[in-house]
C-alpha cells in the first residue's frame, strides 16, 4: 500500500513538473531599445520581418447560459527588417455567428513602436480603425493594420471569446 501511495505521489510531482514550455518573458508594452537590434538572432538575412514572439492561450469561463465561455488570447511581437515586411502589419480575424452563438473579438491591444534618435516611439492602435467585414452567412472578418508602419518593433495582443453550447440533454 505505501508503493501505491509513493508512485501516486510521484506521478503527482511529475506532472507539475512537466510544462509544456517555458514562459518567454516577454509583456505588451515592454521594449527596449535593444530589442530593435537583431544580431544575435539567427534567422534569413533576406527576411522581410521576423516574428519574434507568437504566444496563444487559451481558458475557460464560467457565464450566464449555464456552461462555458472560451476565451483565446494571442500575443505576438513582430521585427519588420524592411519596406516588403509591412504586410506582416495587416490582421484580420474571423468570428463565427450563429443562431446558437457567435464569437467576439474584445480586448484588442496593439502598438507600434520605433526608435527615432535613440528614443522608443509608441504608435497606439485606434480601434476606430478595425473595421467590419461579411465574409458569408456564418463568419464576420475584423480587419486592421497596425499604424505608423517603419522598420522597427510592433506587437499587440487580442483576445477572442466564445460561449461554448451546452450538450445536457433535457
Amino acid at each position: 500500500m505505501k508503493k501505491l501511495y509513493l508512485a501516486f505521489f510521484c506521478l503527482i510531482i511529475l506532472q507539475h513538473l512537466a510544462y509544456s514550455q517555458k514562459a518567454s518573458g516577454l509583456k505588451f508594452g515592454e521594449i527596449k531599445p535593444a530589442d530593435f537590434n537583431a544580431p544575435d538572432l539567427k534567422f534569413d538575412t533576406a527576411a522581410n520581418a521576423i516574428i519574434l514572439s507568437d504566444i496563444g492561450s487559451t481558458k475557460f469561463e464560467g457565464n450566464t447560459k449555464g456552461f462555458f465561455t472560451l476565451i483565446f488570447t494571442r500575443f505576438i511581437r513582430v521585427k519588420i527588417m524592411n519596406k516588403n515586411g509591412f504586410d506582416i502589419g495587416n490582421y484580420q480575424f474571423y468570428l463565427y455567428h450563429s443562431d446558437n452563438g457567435y464569437e467576439k473579438l474584445s480586448a484588442i491591444r496593439g502598438s507600434t513602436y520605433n526608435l527615432e534618435n535613440g528614443i522608443i516611439t509608441e504608435t497606439k492602435l485606434d480601434e476606430k480603425s478595425i473595421f467590419d467585414q461579411k465574409e458569408n452567412a456564418g463568419y464576420l472578418g475584423k480587419k486592421f493594420s497596425m499604424p505608423a508602419l517603419r522598420e522597427g518593433v510592433e506587437s499587440g495582443p487580442a483576445s477572442i471569446r466564445r460561449d461554448l453550447a451546452s450538450t445536457r440533454r433535457s
